[in-house]
């Protein structure tokens, strides 16, 4: 219907923007992702994601925020290649919270616990990690 083509050029219109911009990306890529998680269009996010960053190496921000799609659709794999290359080109706290994140989806809960104590020490003040930590405390 009307809707989807809605969908779609507001999609359009931030991927536009996402690659002309090039401070505050990371906020940008966030709302793209947010947006895109759980519709039909996850597949076209990652495409778009991963030819970005094939094209704008030095921007880590691209896999990191490919391997949360791959991640809302279950391919953890997939998602954590994402962020350890990720880590491998810049270490920031992002990518452990996400590392942290799959791992608890996949139950593995002393390796999550080690990958947030890294993103916590990489950034004191990540939104929703003190979180995920005492879940995992309580449950210890």
């Amino acid at each position: 219907g009307g809707n989807e083509e809605g969908f779609k050029v507001a999609l359009s219109k931030l991927e536009n923007g996402i690659k002309k911009s090039d401070y505050n990306v990371a906020s940008a890529l966030d709302e793209y992702v947010n947006r895109i998680k759980g519709t039909e269009f996850v597949q076209r996010g990652i495409a778009f994601l991963r030819t970005l960053h094939k094209e704008r190496n030095e921007v880590s921000e691209y896999g990191c925020y490919a391997g949360i799609l791959y991640e809302s659709i279950g391919q953890y794999g997939q998602a954590m290649k994402r962020y350890n290359k990720a880590i491998e080109q810049m270490e920031t706290a992002l990518p452990y919270y996400r590392i942290g994140e799959t791992l608890m989806a996949l139950g593995q809960l002393t390796e999550a616990k080690q990958a947030y104590e890294t993103c916590l020490e990489l950034d004191g003040n990540f939104v929703g990690v003190h979180l995920q930590l005492a879940e995992i405390y309580e449950k210890e």
